[in-house]
């Protein structure tokens, strides 16, 4: 008698059954990041993105998930809670500069 793998939600079966292996991602793993297009590259995993949709629309934010699993507004006064910089805001800066303190 043949047992069917364990799925959890990060493996759970996409295509008929029988087909082991075929898998499909986390659906908050893949949400986090839609709607939004990587506007820079910093190598390791990290990346500037570029929210296209929602509330947030035209903000940039670090894709830190490469270390840490989060996705950080990038701001000039993240004490304060400052909103995210927008796109032509951000333009001629760092992104580097403009992490939480203790980032970079």
């Amino acid at each position: 008698m043949s047992r069917s793998p364990r799925t959890s939600p990060t493996t759970a079966p996409t295509g008929p059954p029988g087909r082991p292996g075929t898998t499909r991602a986390e659906p908050s793993r893949t949400a986090r990041t839609a709607g939004a297009v990587v506007v820079q590259e910093h190598g390791c995993g990290f990346a500037t993105l570029l929210a296209l949709t929602g509330p947030l629309a035209g903000t940039l934010w670090w894709d830190g998930r490469a270390t840490c699993d989060l996705i950080l507004p990038l701001s000039p006064d993240h004490v304060r809670g400052a909103r995210p910089v927008t796109f032509g805001e951000w333009l001629g800066r760092d992104s580097w500069e403009l992490l939480p303190p203790g980032w970079g």
